[in-house]
């Protein structure tokens, strides 16, 4: 940034314009009182975009998904929620019937006797079934279901919201 403003700091620099690539961040003029603070922030999450949570699978789906659910409408927010997928549990569109499979089958090494088998069921609907009783909320793209579990959302970039949203336990 430094040398795109051909300044050798920021802390005297003025934000006249802003652009940013997720539109969903909203206006950044309005969220920073300082060039230096959103040269910092943007370039962390530049960082943490770049890195794809250093090779997870479905990192940008799971992302956004997760921005979403938790209407992130600031840098700092999509910075924390960064910092925190691994309080996301998400599975995949088209994938309704495997997650049906897999719970059942873990059902059944639960059980010493199993009632109902896999040959029983419409795993598809199962897995439909299971992800709304789980609380899962398919994204707006119809790619992803997601939902918070239980593990701590630590804030590093924000506070705690206090208004009750969509985040799930």
């Amino acid at each position: 940034a430094w040398d795109e403003l051909k300044a050798r700091s920021l802390e005297n620099c003025m934000l006249l314009d802003v652009r940013c690539s997720l539109p969903e961040l909203g206006n950044l003029m309005e969220q920073y009182d300082s060039a230096l603070e959103l040269v910092n922030d943007g370039s962390d999450l530049g960082y943490v975009l770049d890195e794809q949570g250093q090779g997870q699978p479905d990192f940008l789906e799971k992302y956004f998904a997760a921005m979403e659910l938790e209407r992130c409408d600031t840098i700092s927010t999509a910075l924390d929620i960064a910092l925190n997928l691994n309080c996301y549990d998400m599975v995949l569109a088209g994938q309704e019937k495997e997650y049906g499979l897999n719970m059942m089958e873990q059902l059944m090494t639960q059980s010493a006797d199993p009632v109902i088998t896999p040959d029983c069921v419409q795993l598809k609907e199962y897995g439909f079934f299971l992800l709304e009783q789980e609380g899962y909320v398919l994204n707006t793209k119809g790619t992803a279901y997601i939902r918070r579990n239980s593990q701590e959302f630590y804030f590093e970039h924000t506070a705690p919201r206090t208004e009750p949203g969509v985040t799930m336990s």
